[in-house]
């Protein structure tokens, strides 16, 4: 439940923060881009998800709380790569991070469909 929460979280914080004062990625153009970023957040998911790591989460309230932190951090990292920055640059941005983001839904879909 906690995770579906990060899930919206993220994309609604960057939302908020694109195209203001606050928006990271005019500064630090090259952190920012959608394949990087979806990679990681590709990583984070799958290790934080690792059988070990899930149930120690599931054990103590602060790692349960870095879990969450964790998805929330590289979400918004994925969401701020792909509409944030100078809105001449945002389209392609927004393309990778679409295409990024569909692979992200896919490999979720994947993981949580019952085997035929």
């Amino acid at each position: 439940m906690l995770a579906e929460f990060a899930a919206v979280l993220a994309p609604l914080l960057a939302i908020a923060v694109v195209g203001s004062r606050a928006d990271p990625v005019p500064r630090a153009p090259r952190l920012f881009t959608p394949i990087p970023a979806a990679v990681a957040e590709m990583v984070v998911v799958w290790v934080r998800r690792a059988p070990v790591l899930h149930q120690l989460a599931r054990q103590a309230a602060w790692l349960l709380a870095l879990e969450q932190f964790s998805f929330l951090a590289v979400g918004l990292w994925v969401w701020l790569s792909a509409f944030g920055g100078h809105p001449a640059d945002r389209a392609g941005r927004a393309a990778g991070g679409i295409s990024c983001g569909y692979g992200s839904v896919e490999s979720a879909a994947a993981r949580h469909t019952p085997p035929s």
